[in-house]
């Protein structure tokens, strides 16, 4: 919504401008340049993109106003605001998302139904047009019929266009696309005049102006809120006209002008019928002021340079773009200043909330922790129910709050049964969750509880690597397994590591990971499994090698779990297969595989398909994939 409120900012803007210059501009560079320049209005009421031709006078001073934009930002959101309850933040609008997001829904569904409405009205003028088609007969008079045979041969239209007569009171139109059909009012036309009349027809049926006025429509029918839009459409369907009548007139002589334009005025008292879905010989041209510029436009003989006045008006349109904030096309950078200072800012928000962890968690809530994640021993909440997918969706955006507005709850998740409803069940080693859906409370604190579970394993990463190396026949030092992860990280991914922290720990008869070295690798200030992407390798002692990503936003946003039937339609299709062989072929190395076949396929909650690549040697490969966007979650390779 906000890039549609621009996009009609930008083309109301040079709606007025070309309105309010319109007797210039048609006496200065004709009817058909006015008519068709249209396009570049148009072309900014729906074109949501600039071109940063600004990046190259400012982008250093840009980049740092922006940074410190970001900075006073996060300034502004103090971690006193822990104590805020939700129903204090509901009150307070500064804070809350819920209000701002409750005002764009609103706006949203004003817009949909003020949309359908318009659509629904010019839909109806559409039909009740249908009808006055319907009385109609065709035209028989053999001489007539010559007539625009003739003129058909002459403008190289090989259509077969059909003649009709109609009794309403109106004037000759044109209607129809694959099958162009001529209206004409039931009155006895000279020769000389039906010509005429057909040669303005045709001239707007060979340009297709009816298909530009439709778009035209429906760029007014996008942008229905804003009335400039209207006088958009309404003035492109008389710039139609001028153009008509220049390109008719342009090889006539005076004589043959003048005759033109007095059959024009012979039209005027047929011109009550108006319709958007036809184009009228004299559309509006009871309009004193159209008429006279019409006639203008007929008796004008000047020849016309418009590649100047062409030029300048795009670059008006290109630089325009520039003040207002739509998505930048910038080739010199493959990521704008924008996503920059994005990352930048939630990079910053996390290592806010560490800080805050870092100063609240007692050593003994630490050793609770570490007791849960032990005791769980795993990586999969297990609950009594499932989320909802409301729950899931009203989680996601908790969190949020949760870490860029300091949203809090105002109890902790409790350890044992008592009172609440929502806890863990410690004995049990289960989330207990109430059969009706949890409050924003309760959610919050199941937030809360995450975060400071990752928090404490962050410093679990951190503790001091073991001083004795692998006591094997494959013994590989802290460094080399630190080298190998990065090569294998950067070459299926290809990512730069060397930007990426980087913690090593070797385990053994350890109950969290299998025995050997465990590497992750992770933006500076996020924490495990964060909105950034995570990477983790685990190189066992019997060489065997896992390399895995993860990354929260990307598995709420882009993933989906697979269901029944879209197992179906993965196992008919060969590109899953293909796409795995080509990962081990290109980013491994490997070209003796001998064969590829879905594996894991019937697990339930998946989000990813494994396929397993058999190597000649009688290793293989388990590539995962993520659904339905195929690209890599991780790969595991096993030594034969």
């Amino acid at each position: 919504m906000t890039n549609l409120f621009y996009l009609t900012i930008l083309g109301s803007l040079f709606t007025v401008c070309l309105i309010m210059l319109k007797n210039i501009f048609i006496k200065k560079y004709g009817g058909v340049w006015y008519y068709y320049i249209w396009t570049f209005v148009l072309f900014c009421y729906c074109f949501p993109y600039k071109i940063d031709i600004f990046q190259y006078f400012h982008k250093t001073i840009q980049y740092q106003q922006q940074n410190i934009n970001h900075e006073t930002i996060l300034n502004d959101i103090p971690l006193h605001l822990e104590n805020t309850t939700l129903l204090e933040l509901k009150q307070n609008s500064e804070y809350s998302i819920y209000h701002v997001i409750s005002a764009k829904q609103i706006i949203y569904c004003i817009y949909i139904i003020g949309f359908f409405a318009c659509f629904s009205y010019y839909i109806c003028h559409y039909i009740r047009f249908q009808r006055v088609l319907k009385n109609t007969t065709e035209v028989t008079s053999q001489q007539y019929i010559h007539c625009i045979k003739t003129v058909c041969s002459k403008m190289n239209i090989n259509k077969t266009v059909i003649l009709k007569k109609s009794t309403l009171p109106i004037s000759p139109i044109s209607v129809g696309i694959w099958k162009p059909i001529i209206i004409l009012p039931d009155i006895d036309f000279t020769m000389e005049d039906f010509t005429m009349i057909l040669k303005h027809e045709l001239t707007h049926y060979k340009r297709k102006d009816i298909l530009y006025r439709w778009f035209a429509l429906f760029i007014h029918i996008i942008h229905w809120f804003n009335p400039i839009s209207y006088f958009a459409l309404c003035t492109i369907q008389e710039a139609c006209e001028y153009s008509c009548d220049e390109t008719v007139t342009k090889n006539m002589d005076i004589d043959s002008k003048i005759k033109y334009g007095n059959m024009l005025l012979n039209q005027i008292q047929h011109s009550k019928k108006r319709s958007l879905f036809f184009s009228s010989f004299s559309e509006n041209c009871k309009n004193k002021n159209i008429l006279r510029r019409r006639i203008d436009v007929i008796k004008n003989e000047k020849k016309y340079k418009r590649v100047m006045i062409t030029l300048f008006c795009m670059f008006a349109v290109i630089l325009c773009s520039n003040f207002f904030d739509f998505y930048t096309i910038n080739a010199n950078q493959k990521n704008n200043t924008t996503n920059e200072n994005k990352q930048q800012y939630q990079n910053n928000s996390i290592h806010t909330i560490n800080q805050h962890f870092a100063k609240t968690l007692t050593e003994h809530q630490l050793k609770v922790i570490y007791k849960f994640v032990d005791d769980f021993n795993t990586n999969v909440d297990i609950t009594t129910r499932d989320l909802t997918d409301f729950e899931q969706q009203r989680l996601k955006l908790l969190r949020e709050q949760y870490i860029y507005y300091g949203i809090r709850p105002q109890k902790e998740l409790p350890l044992e049964e008592g009172t609440q409803e929502f806890y863990i069940d410690f004995n049990n080693k289960i989330y207990h969750y109430p059969e009706r859906e949890l409050t924003e409370e309760e959610l919050l604190q199941l937030v809360e509880w995450r975060l400071k579970v990752n928090y404490a394993l962050s410093l679990r990463y951190k503790e001091s690597i073991p001083a004795f190396a692998i006591t094997s026949s494959n013994d590989i030092t802290q460094q080399k397994a630190i080298d190998i992860a990065k090569q294998n990280i950067e070459n299926l991914f290809d990512i730069d590591t060397s930007e990426l922290q980087i913690n090593a720990t070797f385990y053994q008869n350890s109950d969290i990971q299998p025995d050997g070295w465990f590497i992750r690798l992770y933006p500076k200030g996020d924490m495990p499994h964060e909105l950034n992407w995570n990477y983790a390798v685990w190189i066992s002692q019997t060489d065997n090698i896992e390399i895995s990503r993860s990354s929260q936003n990307y598995q709420l946003q882009q993933t989906k779990i697979i269901n029944t039937e879209n197992k179906q339609q993965i196992l008919q299709d060969k590109i899953w297969i293909n796409k795995a062989k080509s990962i081990v072929e290109q980013k491994q190395d490997k070209i003796n595989i001998v064969s590829a076949n879905f594996i894991n396929i019937d697990d339930s909650k998946k989000t990813t398909v494994d396929i397993k690549v058999a190597i000649a040697d009688g290793s293989y490969y388990i590539v995962s994939l993520y659904y339905p966007d195929q690209s890599l979650k991780g790969i595991t390779y096993i030594v034969s």
